[in-house]
């Protein structure tokens, strides 16, 4: 674009939100965004962005429900020049890691639900190859143990899960993030033993996911 830069703004962004925000450095005519599901387009939008002040917040917002694997965006500025914007997001589906006690080790049985996930995520990175994808991994842990504790322990289990994936040969960038107890998936009181709360989410994408269930941004690179 033409003298004008946009900047998304991930902290107000989400899928589960429904909504991009963003903010540009000059005025905008209109944008265009597409909102795509794993069957393909899930809404259309064209939004007049005429009037709007540089710097403030603006959002894109659709209102289909359904799983969102890629949204695509053109950001017109007064001129006609415009700029481009794409994310791409895929939950890979998995059975959960079976930790030892209080550790972040597991048994050959365990590393065998991560070959299967592997065989996954190779498949759904050949569909996105123009894509600078990187795999992101967040751990989470039940309310069993000190809140500090638990998100150390689940730093480490979901940093032994990206290891593992590196060292089967996943040659795209990895990353970690442990929430411990912070982000239930079964609500409960404390000290309570649940093992539906002892998951870990993996994520591809080309930018860091933001969510409900991934609120933070302390990614961690396994080299």
């Amino acid at each position: 674009s033409a003298g004008v830069d946009v900047e998304i703004d991930w902290s107000r962004s989400g899928i589960d939100r429904r909504t991009l925000t963003f903010v540009a450095t000059g005025p905008l005519s209109k944008a265009e965004m597409k909102v795509m599901g794993p069957k393909g387009l899930l809404e259309s939008l064209d939004v007049d962005l005429t009037g709007k002040k540089a710097g403030e917040p603006l959002a894109l917002s659709w209102t289909k429900a359904g799983e969102v694997v890629r949204i695509s965006v053109k950001f017109l500025d007064e001129a006609g020049f415009w700029q481009g914007f794409e994310s791409v997001r895929v939950d890979i589906p998995h059975e959960e890691v079976e930790f030892d006690s209080g550790k972040s080790t597991f048994g050959k049985e365990e590393a065998s639900k991560l070959d299967s996930t592997h065989a996954l995520i190779v498949q759904e990175l050949r569909k996105y190859d123009e894509f600078p994808i990187g795999l992101y991994v967040s751990g989470y842990t039940d309310t069993v143990g000190a809140d500090g504790g638990n998100v150390t322990l689940s730093f480490a289990r979901a940093r032994a899960i990206a290891s593992y994936f590196r060292r089967k040969g996943l040659r795209i960038p990895i990353y970690y993030q442990g929430f411990g107890e912070r982000v239930l998936a079964v609500p409960t009181a404390d000290n309570v033993d649940e093992p539906r709360n002892r998951r870990a989410l993996y994520i591809l994408s080309n930018a860091p996911p933001v969510s409900v269930q991934v609120p933070g941004s302390d990614w961690r690179m396994v080299r």
